[in-house]
């Protein structure tokens, strides 16, 4: 697969150069062009790829574009090669998901802290939701001065889109004085590089600054009373089966037995052969059960889920939306009413989730830390592939 992109690559590099060195576009060479453009850009480098890559469709508009950037054969092909020798060196390191945290202040101040894990994200998520102070590097930023935060992915290190970004930068002031202007405006490769990365904020965050401040538990409806759960019921749509699987496996490995969740769409798990399915439903709400929503678009469009959350509202005693993204907690907001919902992949609140779960079945023996955070994390790397198809 690796050589395949490098391949692409390639041989899209050297279309470029040809026409950029007075080679005709002809059909086939355009075909040819577009196909690799199409397939780099649907690639884990995209956002590596240089602009005019990005914004010519086919070979005439890139040629608007180049032939404007130098007017020798020989200047643009230095473009061209300086271009694709940084993605080239990219694709030359094993590619992995990287997370990035930028901190805006109101004393107008930017803070970085690049090139995180997921599970490394947890203390600024927090701090954010809490309105805690932060501290990046050796600095600390009061959680009063704190503005926004923002958290971006990638596929590489910062560093590589860093040098993208001043590459670009610097070809523009170079543009510019040729066409005799001078700009004078401050720049910051960091930033523009962050900037033009994926945003997954959404994705994290999903309260406003300091909303958490009080801290709540995921559910306070459920187990009035002392009573102990009995059951969990997944309330979802079939065409989710492959993400609410994965969450059966987790619930198992937490210390749910499968006798004791009730699934429909997995035989063993749900509605017996020739049972009512309407009555099976109401006697399975009755019992003492907490009721997980696997929120979807696909759960909105299905009749039966919303039947069964209106049947949790008078029936369970308890329940928990768990949301999938690209859906977040807003929303949902309105629609579940006095419950804290998590998402499906955020790694605090499955933790929460577990140590709730083992409270309310009153789980004597527990699983082990280690063998629990590498249980999880496994299941969190199944959902993101899962969700990004």
């Amino acid at each position: 697969m690796q050589e395949n992109l490098d391949e692409k690559i390639k041989l899209i590099h050297n279309i470029l150069i040809a026409v950029s060195t007075g080679t005709n576009i002809t059909p086939i060479l355009n075909q040819n062009y577009s196909q690799l453009r199409n397939e780099l850009l649907s690639s884990k480098y995209k956002d590596l790829l240089p602009i005019y890559v990005k914004s010519s469709l086919d070979l005439k508009q890139f040629w608007a574009v180049i032939k404007n950037e130098s007017p020798t054969y020989q200047g643009r092909r230095e473009i061209l090669n300086k271009d694709f020798l940084l993605l080239e060196k990219t694709t030359n390191n094993l590619a992995y998901e990287k997370y990035h945290v930028q901190i805006f202040t109101k004393s107008k101040k930017y803070f970085y802290k690049l090139d995180l894990e997921q599970q490394n994200l947890e203390p600024f998520i927090r701090a954010y939701h809490y309105a805690e102070n932060i501290l990046i590097d050796g600095t600390t930023i009061l959680s009063s001065d704190i503005a926004s935060i923002k958290i971006t992915r990638s596929s590489n290190n910062f560093k590589i889109y860093q040098e993208k970004a001043q590459i670009e930068h610097d070809r523009e002031r170079e543009k510019d004085l040729r066409d005799g202007l001078i700009v004078v405006t401050p720049f910051s490769a960091q930033y523009r590089a962050f900037n033009n990365m994926e945003n997954v904020t959404d994705r994290f965050i999903l309260y406003p600054l300091g909303e958490l401040s009080i801290k709540q538990p995921i559910n306070t409806t459920v187990n009035e009373g002392g009573n102990r759960l009995k059951k969990v019921f997944i309330s979802h749509a079939t065409k989710d089966r492959k993400i609410v699987e994965e969450l059966i496996d987790l619930l198992e490995t937490i210390g749910i037995n499968s006798t004791q969740i009730f699934c429909s769409s997995f035989e063993g798990y749900g509605i017996p052969l020739g049972e009512d399915f309407l009555a099976t439903i109401k006697q399975e709400l009755s019992a003492e059960v907490l009721v997980l929503f696997v929120i979807t678009n696909n759960f909105y469009a299905s009749k039966v889920c919303l039947c069964e959350m209106g049947a949790a509202w008078a029936l369970s005693k308890g329940h928990i939306p768990i949301v999938v993204p690209p859906l977040s907690y807003s929303d949902i907001q309105g629609v579940i009413p006095l419950t804290q919902g998590m998402l499906i992949n955020d790694f605090p609140k499955l933790n929460s989730l577990k140590e709730k779960l083992e409270n309310d079945f009153g789980f004597e023996q527990k699983i082990g830390l280690n063998t629990w955070e590498r249980k999880r994390d496994r299941f969190v790397n199944n959902i993101n592939e899962l969700i990004e198809f």
